[in-house]
């Protein structure tokens, strides 16, 4: 199953690039939000090879998921790839600059079922994938709406 979305941040593209590539604030986000994560890379800078391992939970069950940096194109893209027991995902951000100050960020979610069990539930997702995909674009909003606060706020 495929979601993808779109918004444009009041940022340059180096400025946006640099917001959305802030893994650090991202692991605390995640630790505030009740998961656990524990990076399992030894990288210094951000750069393809970074490792998480995550922890949180479901529907009132603990999931557990890898997540790995599988390429990274400053200022322009970079490309997630994981896997839980039951799926297996891939997320990609592309930025495109549109003006000095504006940038078009393009993000995209890809799951695949590894299970079963796992087909079955995204088949019953399908009969809401429009909900899905508001919900989806919603957290991209939001999202960019953080990015471009905090490069004004850095400005």
């Amino acid at each position: 199953m495929r979601f993808a979305g779109k918004d444009d941040i009041d940022a340059p593209i180096e400025r946006a690039f640099e917001a959305i590539s802030d893994f650090a604030a991202y692991e605390r986000l995640a630790t505030a939000r009740g998961a656990r994560v524990v990076r399992t890379d030894k990288l210094t800078v951000p750069g393809p090879g970074m490792c998480w391992d995550l922890a949180f939970k479901i529907r009132n069950r603990e999931r557990r998921a890898n997540l790995r940096l599988v390429a990274f194109s400053p200022p322009t893209a970079m490309r997630l790839s994981g896997q839980s027991t039951n799926y297996d995902l891939t997320i990609t951000l592309g930025l495109v600059a549109l003006s000095r100050t504006k940038t078009r960020l393009n993000v995209e979610l890809e799951v695949v079922p590894r299970t079963m069990s796992a087909r079955l539930l995204l088949q019953s997702a399908r009969l809401a994938k429009g909900r899905l995909t508001r919900a989806f674009q919603d957290r991209i909003h939001a999202a960019v709406r953080h990015v471009s606060a905090e490069a004004r706020r850095n400005a």
